[in-house]
């Protein structure tokens, strides 16, 4: 139950945190896999387990819930690679 209200319906709140921290996320019963750099890795591990923490204290997940699990720094990062690769 916790899983599927942090994936959010239709996994957006998982397809969100892909986009923002490059990193892909699988899961499936109970597993949750993060493949991607070590570094987002690791932030993505870090916003999973605050989400989970604001889905049992709140029972809902909203897109600011998403952006504030990952820190400034990472979300900088990602749009300055944006700007290099172009």
């Amino acid at each position: 139950k916790i899983l599927m209200g942090i994936a959010g319906s239709f996994d957006n709140n998982f397809k969100e945190l892909e986009k923002i921290s490059g990193s892909k996320i699988y899961f499936r019963g109970n597993s949750i896999a993060i493949k991607g750099n070590k570094y987002a890795n690791e932030k993505v591990k870090d916003a999973i387990e605050y989400l989970i923490d604001r889905f049992r204290s709140d029972k809902k997940i909203d897109r600011n819930d998403i952006i504030t699990s990952l820190n400034n720094e990472m979300i900088k990062d990602r749009k300055n690679q944006f700007k290099i690769k172009k």
